[in-house]
């Protein structure tokens, strides 16, 4: 480790090298406040170690205790996304800057190419002797932080009823809060008032002055009887719930109905009773089934009953996993059988089929069916690299891809490639250069050399402060 004592008096060297995957970065000492801190890590695609992307973290801010300076947050982070086409590296880096009383970010900052693009700028009001610490300003930027031509939003926040966004919070809840586009725009103003508990007791919306008015039943104390939300044209709803889950019970709309809600004993949901149904019988009742003793011998179950008119009640089927996740829903079918439908896993866990409602003569809810790709008449796949990411989706039927599209990923952007007949669909990420980008894409797009017009017009979506890009052709 760095700056251990050598048998010779004189202290070690020692340091964490770049590993030059990815050109990014630089050496930093092994130091001992370093220890258990993520120094870099890489997203590989396939066998033979395709860097996607990684992380890099090269700088930390410091505090210094008892003469040592102790790391206590990342001050500077490299990002190195692989780019397919033209081949090379995207490198971004995100400094942040810190507020030395609570060690807490000031400054947020994203550069493309040692060029800012982004920022956020926070301000905090400070109350030191209950550990409070609250932001009064949060300002987004297109660019440097503070220059103003550069704001694309700007939110001040007011807390316990002070005037002044700097005062010291007492309990640090909103009373009012003010939104900008950037700093010559008009302001949208919101108010809030609390009680003894911090619970909302009316809240204003954004210039309207339109309040929206809630209540607790009692007003002290767990609120068993309910809380009651008036909103600007006096119209109330009341919600009670349930003092062990905190799940609703009962609703009351606005117009006077109720529905209630029952639970178990583990706080799954039982019994609804909506607001049609004022006898014993619940319009929705659920029952969850596990195979008896400590082996399981069936897949678990979920059945639905559901009231029809004349007191008939259908049964529906919901067949789960050991992870909870959906297997296959069946459903009585007209006169006799069962329509079932599949959703399909792969080895990893992640959805690779799902099917629409295929007839079965068999009796709903009696076993299940289990079906797999290869006799599943009708069935939408999707196929996914080493990393999780989708490459294709597609339709199939008995075990056969009848027709897909391929989802390609080149560093900066996503293509979709459709079967015969449909449109390319590209989605591009935050880059730095709005304009320039966006005509490399559509150079890319169109296939055509630049300054020619091509003869289908690319046109795309832009978010302000240049967050994404959406191009379709």
């Amino acid at each position: 480790m760095n700056n251990d004592l050598n048998v010779n008096g004189t202290r070690k060297t020692v340091l964490i090298h770049d590993d030059g995957i990815d050109n990014a970065g630089s050496n930093v000492a092994d130091d001992q406040t370093l220890a258990g801190r993520v120094r870099e890590s890489a997203t590989f695609d396939d066998a033979n170690h395709t860097v996607l992307n990684s992380y890099e973290l090269t700088g930390y801010y410091t505090r210094n205790v008892g003469g040592v300076a102790y790391a206590i947050r990342p001050n500077d982070v490299f990002n190195v996304q692989r780019l397919v086409s033209p081949a090379g590296w995207r490198h971004t880096e995100t400094q942040t800057t810190y507020n030395t009383a609570v060690d807490l970010p000031v400054t947020v900052t994203t550069l493309m190419n040692n060029a800012a693009y982004r920022c956020t700028q926070t301000g905090y009001t400070i109350n030191s002797s209950i550990w409070l610490y609250v932001p009064y300003s949060v300002a987004s930027y297109a660019g440097v932080c503070g220059v103003a031509a550069q704001a694309t939003s700007a939110v001040t926040t007011w807390y316990d009823g002070h005037g002044g966004v700097t005062d010291t919070p007492a309990k640090g809840n909103v009373t009012q809060q003010t939104k900008q586009k950037d700093f010559s725009q008009a302001l949208i103003q919101t108010n809030a008032s609390y009680d003894n508990y911090g619970r909302v007791l009316q809240a204003v919306d954004g210039n309207r002055n339109n309040p929206v008015a809630t209540s607790y039943s009692p007003s002290t104390g767990y609120a068993f009887n309910g809380t009651t939300v008036t909103n600007p044209l006096g119209q109330s709803a009341t919600t009670v719930s349930d003092v062990a889950f905190g799940s609703p019970t009962s609703v009351t709309d606005r117009n006077g109905h109720v529905t209630r809600e029952t639970y178990d004993a583990l706080g799954r949901l039982s019994q609804v009773f909506t607001p049609t149904e004022t006898g014993s019988t619940p319009e929705y009742a659920f029952s969850y089934y596990l195979s008896a003793g400590t082996q399981q011998t069936s897949p678990p179950m979920i059945q639905t009953d559901t009231l029809q008119t004349a007191g008939v009640i259908t049964h529906s089927y919901v067949y789960v996993d050991g992870w909870g996740q959906a297997r296959e829903t069946q459903v009585p079918a007209e006169g006799s059988g069962r329509v079932v439908s599949f959703t399909m896993y792969d080895d990893h866990g992640r959805t690779a089929a799902t099917s629409p409602g295929i007839y079965n003569n068999g009796a709903p809810g009696t076993v299940l069916l289990n079906a797999w790709q290869g006799n599943v008449p009708s069935y939408a796949a999707t196929g996914y690299d080493n990393t999780n990411r989708p490459v294709w989706q597609g339709q199939g039927a008995n075990g056969v891809i009848e027709f897909s599209a391929n989802i390609a990923y080149y560093g900066d952007h996503v293509s979709s490639q459709p079967p015969v007949g449909g449109r390319h669909r590209h989605l591009f990420g935050s880059v730095g250069a709005c304009d320039s980008d966006l005509g490399i894409c559509q150079r890319w797009i169109s296939g055509h050399v630049e300054g020619v017009r091509p003869s289908r017009q690319p046109h795309y979506h832009h978010r302000p402060g240049k967050q994404y890009h959406q191009l379709f052709v």
